[in-house]
């Protein structure tokens, strides 16, 4: 039979569907699956002017015979009918079916069937095969559900009745009619649910939970680890066979005791991540070991285009019993038990709770007033002076963001720089640092002409340092008024440049190209890449504080920086030792080679007024 088609340009707006199940419990949750937005209509609501659909129900056939038939002499029928056929009582439904088509010539007939042959034969000699009706196989689930009806609806939309033309009653058509709508809810490489999906389950289950508290459920949150590094080594290409095979080990993970719904399978979120809604939990123990299993199976090894990979997994955990009423933050705090679970070690789990909510929630503070800061230039710069040990001259100053913020004053300039970095804020706060110093370095030329040769240094953080756009920016600057470029230094640490060597390489051969100094800050600890001396445009290093800790007690801790200082000069470097505290420890520096320090026995950091009191005061003490 030829496809029936709508007035052109007519719209699905206000159309009407019709939902017979016997079992009424379940209308509403078929009713938010079948449009999310409609109104709850079951006792026959007409469409009104609401571009909502309209889905009403009954729990038994004859009631839908009727409905339909009063529907139709109004004037406002029905578009579609989802019937679910009882197997006890099949053919009484099926002839209730078969009077639906008959009231209704432009009627749309979704049946739900049992399997087996017997149920078909049934369908075909009572209902007859038609474009009108489409049978979907039990057991089926939400994901089932949802993609026909979203399909259904852009059919309609389009001015087009029924889903095939010649269709027939085969489980098939649907899947040809439904093919746009998976597209758009699933995952393209691994067939997994979206994102958009996995939340539209996840409402549902919150909802359900408001109805009947007694229902646990949870999110599971997993990140692969290190997968970037097989991806960059090996190719995108065998990373996504390794993703799809992930896929398939953490689906098969759940069995269906672990879910109420057989068909709730894994959703990608996109890169490396995945999600799992596990419902009908006894308690957190249950989540927790569909955890453990994923974190055994993913870790097994694979073997792909020829390499055997190994891969491990950090997965969150979030519990419904936090009473959740919004999807995205249940996800959210899986989320966050993931990142947990990565700063634990990696390869394991962690349950979101109490302790890590409150966390999460300072966390969230702390990033909403560090963006109003930002906004409103509420940070300030200190400046901490450098002095040259052979004659006791001002060599500059490291320049070192403060927050003056009653709650956030105590909070060291690293958690700072970490929020800052995580929230893409960096580089608004790196430019304006940037900015303010070399703002304060010009006008330090123009008050203390005795000065010539003060340098003023800015820290940049890993994010900076793989930037492209960061020597363009720091060009500009210059260009806006400081003369001496040679002035400016960028502090850079071992472990910021190892995280992208090839990135930040470029920025900083791009930013010595411009005249400007490069220190190595913190050299020493973490990564202390030797290569880092000789590969890249660096003016100096700097000994970090916790060499200088006890120098003058322990020799074995002098034999130690001696030899760092010796490491620089081959490199013809020259060495800066922070932290230092006493004059003693200034001696033996100098004694050593060591070049310049800074440190509480220099000074501390100050604000603008008080590091120019500083240079007043070095400049009366300097004789001639």
């Amino acid at each position: 039979m030829p496809c029936r088609v709508r007035r052109r340009g007519a719209s699905l707006s206000g159309h009407r569907i019709l939902l017979i199940d016997g079992n009424s419990e379940s209308h509403a949750d078929y009713r938010r699956l079948l449009a999310p937005d409609a109104p709850a209509a079951p006792g026959g609501d007409g469409p009104g002017e609401s571009s909502r659909a309209a889905v009403e129900s009954t729990q038994l056939g004859s009631d839908g015979v009727n409905l339909v038939r009063e529907a139709r002499a109004s004037g406002h029928p029905f578009q579609l009918v989802f019937f679910d056929l009882n197997g006890a009582d099949l053919l009484p439904s099926l002839d209730a079916s078969r009077e639906l088509l008959n009231h209704d010539a432009d009627l749309q007939l979704v049946l739900y069937a049992p399997e087996g042959p017997e149920a078909d034969h049934h369908i075909r000699t009572r209902v007859g095969a038609s474009d009108r009706v489409l049978v979907l196989k039990k057991p089926f689930g939400s994901v089932d559900l949802v993609l026909l009806a979203r399909s259904l609806q852009a059919r309609w939309a389009d001015g087009l009745r029924g889903l095939a033309r010649g269709g027939g009653v085969e489980h098939a058509g649907y899947e040809h009619g439904a093919q746009t709508a998976a597209v758009l809810l699933h995952d393209p490489l691994t067939g997994l649910p979206n994102r958009t999906l996995f939340t539209d389950r996840l409402a549902a289950a919150i909802e359900r939970q408001e109805r009947h508290p007694e229902l646990h459920f949870a999110v599971v949150f997993i990140d692969l680890d290190r997968f970037k590094l097989i991806n960059d080594s090996l190719g995108h290409s065998v990373g996504d066979i390794l993703l799809i095979e992930v896929a398939r080990r953490i689906e098969s993970c759940l069995r269906s005791s672990d879910r109420l719904s057989y068909e709730s399978p894994p959703a990608r979120l996109g890169g490396d991540e995945f999600l799992v809604l596990l419902e009908d939990l006894r308690g957190d123990h249950d989540a927790a070991r569909v955890a453990e299993r994923m974190l055994v199976r993913v870790s097994e090894p694979y073997l792909v285009a020829g390499h055997e990979l190994r891969l491990t997994a950090s997965i969150g955990i979030a519990t419904s019993k936090r009473n959740y009423t919004v999807a995205g933050d249940m996800v959210r705090d899986a989320n966050t038990a993931m990142s947990r679970a990565k700063e634990a070690g990696r390869g394991g789990y962690v349950l979101f709770g109490e302790q890590m909510h409150r966390a999460a929630t300072a966390r969230l503070s702390l990033e909403n007033e560090l963006r109003r800061a930002v906004d409103q230039q509420q940070l300030r710069l200190y400046y901490q002076p450098i002095i040259a040990l052979a004659d006791g001259r001002l060599a500059g100053f490291e320049s070192l963001v403060r927050w003056e913020h009653p709650h956030y004053r105590a909070l060291p300039i690293s958690a700072i720089i970490a929020v800052a970095e995580e929230t893409g804020l960096i580089h608004r706060l790196g430019l304006w640092v940037l900015e303010e110093a070399c703002r304060q370095l010009t006008t330090w030329n123009t008050l203390f002409p005795e000065l010539p040769d003060i340098s003023v240094s800015v820290n940049l953080s890993r994010r900076q340092l793989i930037d492209p756009e960061l020597p363009r920016r720091v060009a500009e600057v210059i260009m806006r008024g400081l003369r001496e470029p040679r002035r400016l230094a960028f502090e850079i640490t071992e472990g910021a440049v190892l995280q992208d060597p090839d990135a930040s390489g470029d920025v900083l051969r791009a930013l010595a190209a411009m005249g400007v100094k490069l220190h190595l800050d913190d050299f020493g600890t973490g990564y202390s890449a030797i290569s880092c001396l000789h590969e890249l445009p660096l003016h100096s290093l700097k000994i970090d504080r916790m060499f200088l800790s006890k120098i003058c007690e322990q020799p074995k801790r002098a034999v130690v920086v001696e030899a760092i200082i010796a490491m620089a000069r081959a490199c013809d470097l020259e060495v800066v030792a922070e932290g230092v505290e006493t004059a003693e420890q200034a001696e033996l520096l100098r004694k050593l080679g060591c070049d310049f320090v800074q440190g509480f026995h220099v000074g501390r950091p100050v604000d603008a007024a008080t590091a120019e009191a500083f240079m007043r005061a070095r400049l009366a003490a300097t004789p001639g």
